[in-house]
């Protein structure tokens, strides 16, 4: 989490800018633009993320609820904020119950798509390639978690 004021000072160092002000106008102004693009996020509370172990990563219940039972493109965060998620995130808030290890979590994924639960698709045509299959849902369940985790919906 980062204060307003320390975003406008770190903008204004990176911009080497004159004007404090100027910077800190066009931040508010764009600033619902960089929040719906997914560059920002806003909460008026403080969330510790470094307590938490993503060695095992668990949503909270009601995100695990959103995801898993009501089929939701969304959960909730710590800091009360919508979480949208993909399909593929979807898939891998199943198995975000404080139980499963990345690899575990790799692994049943990797499962899942080869038992035709889902399909794994790059340019419309289908993945087969266990190899390739590997690395895109190593490189996607790490993604995922690691938004989540950003975006304090992890607990």
């Amino acid at each position: 989490p980062l204060a307003f004021s320390k975003l406008v000072e770190k903008s204004n160092k990176k911009l080497k800018s004159d004007s404090k002000d100027m910077v800190e106008k066009e931040l508010t102004s764009n600033a619902l633009a960089l929040v719906i693009k997914g560059y920002m996020n806003l909460s008026i509370s403080n969330c510790d993320k470094t307590k938490i172990d993503i060695t095992k990563p668990k949503l909270s219940k009601l995100g695990y609820y959103q995801a898993s039972e009501i089929k939701s493109n969304w959960v909730i965060s710590a800091n009360h904020n919508i979480v949208s998620l993909n399909d593929f995130e979807k898939a891998v808030c199943q198995y975000l119950d404080g139980k499963h290890t990345n690899n575990d979590i790799i692994k049943n994924i990797t499962k899942d798509i080869k038992s035709s639960k889902f399909k794994l698709n790059r340019d419309g045509k289908q993945i087969t390639d266990d190899k390739e299959i590997n690395e895109i849902v190593t490189k996607q369940v790490d993604a995922a978690i690691n938004k989540l985790h950003d975006q304090a919906a992890l607990v």
